[in-house]
């Protein structure tokens, strides 16, 4: 009532002539009924959208008429900022709309300018969350965002707390904009005020408009779920106690369920429970509504109450913890006796927290793996930082340090965690971005800053404001980065070098040991001469490269490899949430699809990882680790469903060197390194489930991404099982002798001609990285291909795996003996005899038996094409409307020179088939076999034998028949050369038929092993 009567007494008069006492009293009388009514109404009455002005509301104003007592077309108690991004100029009133929910909507003209108007104070109490809903409107903002926003205030009017929402969407549209239960931070916060903010950029938007049709603040029951860590990381999984506190809820005695996640938010078994709270009523202290008068007279009493939960967690790993809220079972409303009312009616609020709980990896000294903080110690203070960032990976670590002059504390603060973080083997980095930085202002912190338009000016505008900074820091810090990661201001600029000289020169004007980097981007397609200017002095020691949007892992391993680092050492960015464009709450997802979309997020950031090690990244940041529960880190500073894969990668990776790659008898992909101390590791996977079966070393391990550890135990023949899936797993303690000597195999020429019945002559080469001289034997085995198998011969010779040797190939001399000094190169000459061999890739292992400091005995596959390169073979099979089999072939002949074949088609217990081409060349040829009753040829191997005329090639093709085959429709290319970037190159081609899937190829280009 007191909120009422003010709104009743503070109408103004003005110069008008005074009334009669019975025309104010009748006046007033008019105005409190009204007033009165419209209160009354305004509990449930439906605003736009069916959205309801409930009991919950504290704060609601949809512009009518009640809300503008004086008719002067400016929300009552409404206030609005002047500045020079929001200029008196910019136009905004109450107006009459019909497309708003009461008539009414508040308008913003902005005509080039900026708006900033806020609602009076609201009364609140930290114990309860709030929840904004705004409807508004937006055309023509181009350069303009315009944002909602909730500030938290104490009696004293200091800001505490700032949330904000979505940038409005400029469409033209009615959209709903929401900042969700938003809890205050302090027990001294008392009042809140919303507002919008939309300030005028560089250039404003002349033509643009908003208009808010309603804005409602309520009043929520309040979820708090914490740990005893206070970012929830762990190192023993027996410490975690999870405690959750409700405030404001209208139930005393609620259900709360207890339930404990994994990674991809599957239920762990035996790992839920269930308590009873034992509420307390929550008692409200009276407020002064002389200064706080923006309210309707909602006020919702509740209970309070906390409850806690030992989840009992069993091993490490990425965790959730899923509490919910239930009311009591028989508060639900059923339509029958029958009836059941299940959890999801029952649920009155939910949260989900993450945690961590760190497995022991080894810590390299040195490493290339670093977080860059844009906003600082937020949303982590630097003494928990300090704590955090030794414990996950972290050898690097950007923040801004360019703090406004007189800001004693803060260049203490940035002192203090400097000697934190040097203790611990982190190097602190200095980026400066901008001297006039709020935290409490809302700022995208992958936003440029433009750098190179503060520091291009004259150096007496700025020097000034940055003498301070280097005079408390110079001494801490060694590293400086002009501009934050994503600022390419400097990209462009004719005479660059001289201007930075000029730059660094004023900048470190005390001969401090500088290493100074900036920001640059890659370089645009047709455009690579212009990308970095040439300098032979070292003026800037390392560019921070980016890219808008970021780089895909593809695209990273593409950018590197195509333009590698030069004097200047090469920063990279790795981006988590490249891949999280979906929603983990999604309900049209099952488990399994959530699952499949998670691995595969997991994977693609690792191979970010992975990509910039191979290319020699002297630096590979996290842009921002604190992106939300898909990136590194949540936005409140837990654990991000990525933390562990960066803390396993950083932490096996870091300081290591690339090796190469090993061809694993399942092909799975794979790539080698090895650190500083001489250990060799491996990372791998493999879109299918497989297993991998060898000989690696003594004492092999298995790290998945998540850091568990598994010990990979021994069989009869010192080989060991690794089992590999699509999520990347690390294998240690791989022999680095054996390693290096599989690595250096490799035969002289990859491509046999399909000449039959002719020996060619080859050479297999490798060196001894042993550390002593070794004598020892060799095996060459050809296994047979599935789709030249003959099941009629029992009397097949088997290697010593029991595998079927392939008779289409004979390599002499099979085996032999060799001694070999330390280091030292080796030859083995070997002829290759064919005999009807399938055109196209085939297996061959090599088996090692080796004397050095003991007896090794390991394998090497590698992959020879039976072809020259030149002819590429394509057929596909499908069943037409008359049941007939056709089969569709096309040939390709890229060698510069036509030729013509004879090609025969075989298939079990039908006639042959024939048909002619002639003069093939790059254009291609098509032919078309037809087989009546197709169906029953179906899953048979059908043979093409291509005879080339006037030459000596005979060109072996099979395949499988099946059904709805299709060649692709675009015109044949010339076969791709080899690919010389490690990281995107395909997987070797498995030693199984090609022809197992509708459309086959073949080509007689060289293998990708």
């Amino acid at each position: 009532m007191a909120v009422v009567l003010r709104y009743i007494f503070v109408v103004p008069i003005g110069n008008y002539p005074r009334p009669s006492p019975l025309t104010i009293l009748l006046f007033m009388f008019c105005r409190l009924l009204s007033l009165l009514t419209i209160a009354a109404l305004l509990i449930g009455a439906p605003l736009a959208h069916g959205r309801k002005v409930g009991q919950s509301a504290i704060f609601a104003n949809s512009f009518d008429e009640s809300n503008d007592t004086n008719y002067d077309t400016w929300p009552d108690y409404w206030t609005r900022q002047t500045s020079p991004e929001y200029p008196h100029y910019t136009k905004i009133e109450i107006i009459d709309d019909p497309t708003a929910d009461d008539g009414r909507s508040l308008k913003v003209d902005f005509d080039g300018g900026g708006a900033f108007l806020s609602t009076p104070d609201i009364p609140i109490l930290p114990k309860f969350g709030y929840k904004i809903y705004v409807r508004a409107k937006a055309s023509g903002l181009k350069r303009t965002e315009a944002r909602m926003v909730i500030e938290f205030r104490n009696r004293q009017q200091e800001r505490l707390q700032v949330e904000y929402s979505d940038p409005i969407i400029s469409d033209g549209k009615w959209h709903d904009v929401q900042i969700d239960s938003v809890r205050p931070k302090t027990d001294d916060i008392d009042r809140a005020v919303i507002y919008l903010d939309a300030p005028r950029g560089r250039r404003g938007d002349l033509d643009a408009e908003l208009f808010l049709d309603y804005v409602i603040l309520d009043r929520l029951p309040s979820m708090v779920v914490k740990t005893g860590s206070q970012y929830n990381v762990y190192n023993d999984f027996k410490e975690v106690r999870v405690e959750c506190t409700l405030s404001g809820i209208r139930e005393q005695n609620p259900e709360i369920r207890f339930q404990l996640l994994d990674e991809t938010s599957r239920e762990i078994k035996d790992k839920t429970a269930t308590k009873r709270l034992n509420g307390r009523l929550i008692v409200e202290d009276t407020f002064n509504a002389d200064d706080i008068v923006g309210a309707i007279g909602n006020r919702p009493s509740g209970y309070e109450g906390t409850q806690y939960w030992t989840p009992n967690i069993e091993d490490y790993g990425f965790y959730k913890i899923r509490v919910e809220m239930l009311r009591e079972e028989q508060g639900g409303e059923a339509s029958s006796d029958n009836d059941v009312v299940d959890d999801y009616e029952r649920q009155l609020e939910k949260k989900v927290i993450t945690l961590a709980v760190l497995p022991k990896l080894p810590r390299p000294i040195h490493g290339e793996f670093g977080w860059t903080l844009p906003m600082a110690d937020d949303p982590l203070n630097f003494d928990i930082l300090s704590e955090l960032l030794p414990r996950v990976g972290v050898h690097w670590v950007k923040l801004p340090v360019w703090y406004p002059v007189g800001d004693h504390n803060r260049g203490e603060e940035i002192i203090r965690f400097a000697e934190r973080t040097s203790a611990n083997d982190i190097e602190m980095v200095g980026i400066l971005d901008s001297p006039l930085v709020d935290t409490l202002v809302k700022r995208d912190p992958n936003a440029p800053t433009d750098i190179a338009d503060i520091l291009l000016t004259d150096p007496s505008f700025w020097q000034p404001q940055f003498e301070h900074v280097m005079t408390r820091l110079s001494l801490r810090l060694r590293w400086w980065q002009l501009g934050n990661d994503w600022d390419t201001s400097f990209y462009g600029y004719s005479e660059l070098p001289k201007k930075l000289l000029s730059i660094r020169k004023h900048l470190f004007r005390f001969g401090q040991d500088v290493r100074l980097g900036l920001g640059w981007r890659w370089p645009q397609e047709g455009k690579e001469e212009e990308w970095l200017p040439p300098h032979d002095d070292p003026i800037w020691e390392y560019e921070q490269m980016s890219s808008l949007p970021p780089l895909s892992a593809d695209q990273l391993d593409k950018q590197m490899a195509e333009h590698p680092p030069g004097k200047p050492a090469r920063w990279v960015l790795v981006d988590p949430t490249m891949y999280s464009s979906f929603d983990r709450e999604e309900k049209d997802l099952n488990d399994d699809e959530k699952e499949v979309l998670h691995e595969d997020h997991v994977r693609q950031f690792v191979r970010q990882m992975v990509a910039a090690k191979i290319h020699g990244a002297d630096g590979i940041f996290v842009g921002n680790p604190f992106t939300g529960p898909e990136g590194v880190m949540n936005t409140d500073g837990t654990p991000g469903e990525l933390l562990l894969p960066w803390r396993t990668a950083a932490s096996l990776l870091g300081g290591c060197h690339y090796l190469g790659e090993l061809d694993l008898p399942s092909h799975s992909r794979n790539y080698v390194f090895q650190d500083a101390n001489g250990k060799v590791l491996m990372i791998a996977w493999n879109d299918t489930p497989v297993t991998e079966h060898l000989y690696l070393g003594e004492q092999v391990e298995q790290i998945d991404v998540w850091g568990r550890r598994t010990t990979l135990e021994l069989d009869d023949q010192d080989k060991v099982s690794v089992e590999i899936d699509r999520n990347p797993s690390f294998i240690i303690g791989l022999n680095p002798a054996v390693t290096q000597w599989r690595m250096a195999v490799e035969f002289d020429r990859l491509n046999i001609p399909s000449v039959f019945a002719r020996p060619h002559a080859n050479l297999i080469r490798g060196s001894n990285h042993f550390t002593q001289g070794v004598t020892g034997k060799y095996t060459i085995f050809v296994p047979e291909r599935l789709d030249e198998g003959d099941d009629d011969d029992d009397d097949e010779e088997l290697s010593v795996f029991g595998e079927r040797r392939n008779k289409k190939w004979e390599i002499l001399p099979r085996s032999g003996e060799f001694s070999i000094g330390s280091n030292e190169p080796y030859e083995v000459p070997i002829n290759i005899v064919l005999d009807e061999a399938t055109y196209g890739p085939q297996a061959v292992r090599i088996d090692f038996e080796i004397e050095a400091d003991k007896i090794y005995k390991f394998s090497v596959w590698r992959t020879l094409h039976v072809g020259l390169g030149d002819i590429t073979i394509d057929i596909a099979t499908k069943i037409d409307e008359r049941g007939q089999l056709i089969v569709e072939q096309r040939m390709t002949n890229n060698n510069g020179q036509t030729s013509d074949f004879k090609c025969l088609l075989y298939a079990k217990g039908r006639r042959r088939k024939r048909t002619q081409v002639v003069m093939l060349g790059p254009d291609g040829n098509t032919k078309l076999y037809q087989y009546p009753n197709g169906e029953q040829l179906l899953g048979n191997t059908l043979r093409l034998r291509a005879e080339e005329i006037n030459g000596s090639r005979v060109l072996i093709y099979r395949f499988k028949a099946v059904e709805g085959g299709e060649l692709p429709a675009e015109e044949p290319k010339p076969p791709a050369r080899p690919s010389t970037v490690p990281a995107t190159a395909p997987a070797t081609l498995p030693a199984t038929s090609p022809a197992t899937v509708p459309a086959t190829t073949a080509t007689t280009g060289p293998s990708s092993s």
